[in-house]
């Protein structure tokens, strides 16, 4: 260790680890997260815990890793370690000051967030205070487990703080400008799901084809003729549900309940905003349409196939029932060049299947998914935040996802290229 160490130093990784390698009879580490390096360092030392008295204090909560004061996998590793060798990992709620006892050296240093961290090109950057004589060492040494850290910190609370970034994951590092940031576990969503109803598809009935008698036909045309009855658009296919497949019979009104119920299930309204989600139900709520849209194609590819099937009789009752009044006063289009009953004949079947043709051309289903986040204005509405909250409550969902629903704190723009830490 260095004998005359610097009034002021810099408590990066290097320098961490290099003071703890060098305890020998007492060690104190007081931070709010450690990253993997120093929670190594921490570790190689723990078999020397006959002869060197080490305490380790830290924070548990999630939010000191998504601002980047450390490594949330060193937090689980440490504690289990320290565990194995009868020894307790401490936490201290709140913490934001660093301190490393180590021997006779106190290092008292400002633990800098990477998520705010500019990325200075500095050499050297002192963010740390070294102290000798043994005094002041000893005293912060002696004070771990009565005026910080008194309480050890267990599975169920590591489990907490892994659960909560799993739900709300760090962002990346890579920071350019500091601002004032707003965090939501919640987003507006607009899902546009087209062509997926076909039950009630009309196509444009030719002006030569008016003035119906048949009874069946007169109920489905006016100007427009929908060609399909109800029951024709109902039909067997296979229904996708995640890794599962059933066959069932399917009509257009299946679909638009299965819609119903994804919107349902993993969303809200909230009046005069829009749609919300939470982003911890995203992942279910995008693959719940996909399995949705894929029924869509399903759907129409089936109903085609049964369609195609009653194709000629459809043009068979519209011959029979156009049929008279074209041989009596055919339209002009049918005996502009030939005026023959085969030449009439023929134009009213050209003309009859281009209605069934029309009738048969769907539009593929399409779908238009997008996320907008909930701007900082939005919480300034008390009505918008007691509605989430309420049907977060109604939902079941946890108190803590509620009490983390929005949070704000001083922070900084990620760069859009940054590296995730």
């Amino acid at each position: 260790m260095n004998a005359t160490p610097l009034a002021f130093d810099a408590a990066d990784d290097e320098a961490l680890c290099a003071l703890i390698a060098a305890a020998r009879t007492r060690l104190a580490v007081i931070a709010p997260a450690v990253t993997a390096a120093v929670a190594q360092a921490l570790v190689a030392r723990l078999a020397d815990l006959d002869t060197l008295a080490l305490s380790v204090v830290l924070d548990a909560d999630a939010e000191v890793y998504r601002l980047g004061y450390g490594d949330a996998d060193a937090l689980d590793l440490l504690r289990k370690a320290m565990v194995d060798h009868g020894d307790v990992l401490r936490m201290q709620p709140g913490v934001r000051i660093g301190v490393v006892a180590a021997d006779d050296e106190l290092l008292i240093f400002a633990p800098t967030p990477r998520l705010i961290e500019a990325g200075s090109a500095a050499a050297h950057k002192p963010n740390a205070i070294r102290l000798g004589g043994g005094s002041a060492a000893a005293a912060l040494a002696a004070s771990v487990g009565e005026a910080v850290g008194t309480k050890a910190l267990t599975p169920v609370e590591v489990a907490g703080v892994q659960a909560d970034l799993a739900r709300n994951p760090p962002k990346p590092f890579d920071i350019s400008r500091a601002v004032r940031v707003f965090q939501s576990q919640a987003r507006f969503v607009e899902l546009e799901l087209r062509n997926i109803s076909f039950a009630a598809r009309t196509v444009s009935l030719p002006d030569d084809l008016l003035g119906l008698v048949d009874d069946d036909l007169r109920t489905r045309i006016g100007t427009r003729l929908k060609p399909f009855d109800e029951q024709l658009t109902r039909v067997r296919m296979n229904w996708k549900t995640g890794d599962k497949e059933d066959e069932r019979t399917v009509d257009a009104s299946a679909l638009n309940k299965a819609r119903a119920r994804i919107e349902k299930d993993f969303t809200f309204v909230v009046p005069r905003f829009g749609r919300v989600i939470l982003r911890s139900d995203e992942a279910a709520f995008e693959a719940a349409v996909e399995d949705l849209f894929e029924n869509a194609k399903r759907y129409q590819a089936a109903l085609l196939e049964a369609l195609k099937a009653k194709r000629e009789d459809f043009c068979s009752r519209l011959e029979k029932e156009f049929g008279p009044r074209w041989k009596q006063q055919p339209p002009r289009s049918a005996t502009r060049f030939d005026s023959s009953p085969d030449a009439v004949a023929k134009a009213l079947r050209r003309c009859v299947e281009k209605v069934a043709d029309d009738a048969l051309s769907l539009a593929e289903p399409a779908k238009h998914l997008l996320y907008k986040e909930i701007a900082f204005e939005n919480i300034s509405d008390k009505a918008f935040v007691e509605t989430i909250t309420n049907r977060l409550k109604q939902a079941g969902a946890p108190d803590e996802v509620i009490a983390s629903l929005f949070k704000q704190f001083d922070a900084a723009s990620a760069g859009d290229q940054g590296a995730k830490p």
